[in-house]
């Protein structure tokens, strides 16, 4: 599965108010519910914290990649959400920008991570990072994500 084919517009949301990571995922997770991507929302929730707790995903460059394989998810998604301010993940550095991810257990083998390492080779490049904290439209961030993907 394609990185570009598991992100919609419906699914970024450019003005996300949270004040902890947990609210923050909790409000990602919601909605995806919402749009039937997930079909319950507490048991994707509780999972993503689960994997959080073994080790944080906050990348240290104001991104955190959080995620989930779990029964729950009915279609893979990429969940962005650019936060109105900067909440602290963990101890490391404050994060801006969550991009979490929805993978069906079912997904065979480590296709998960295989996802995981093609979100987190999109974010060296440093000019994907700046318009992930900067771009203005929901299109323009999705055009940065297909520009990116071609190029990697």
């Amino acid at each position: 599965m394609e990185i570009r084919e598991m992100i919609v517009e419906e699914t970024i949301d450019l003005k996300l108010v949270a004040k902890t990571r947990e609210e923050a995922i909790q409000v990602l997770s919601d909605k995806l519910f919402a749009l039937g991507r997930i079909s319950s929302a507490s048991s994707f929730f509780d999972d993503v914290i689960k994997r959080e707790a073994l080790e944080s995903t906050n990348m240290g460059i104001g991104v955190a990649i959080p995620h989930g394989k779990t029964e729950s998810v009915v279609t893979p998604t990429i969940a962005i959400a650019r936060l109105s301010q900067a909440i602290q993940w963990d101890e490391e550095e404050p994060v801006k920008v969550i991009i979490l991810l929805a993978v069906p257990s079912e997904l065979k083998g480590t296709a998960h991570l295989e996802i995981i390492a093609k979100v987190a080779s999109l974010l060296l490049e440093e000019s994907f990072v700046d318009d992930l904290m900067h771009v203005d439209s929901k299109k323009a961030l999705l055009d940065s994500i297909t520009r990116h993907m071609e190029a990697v």
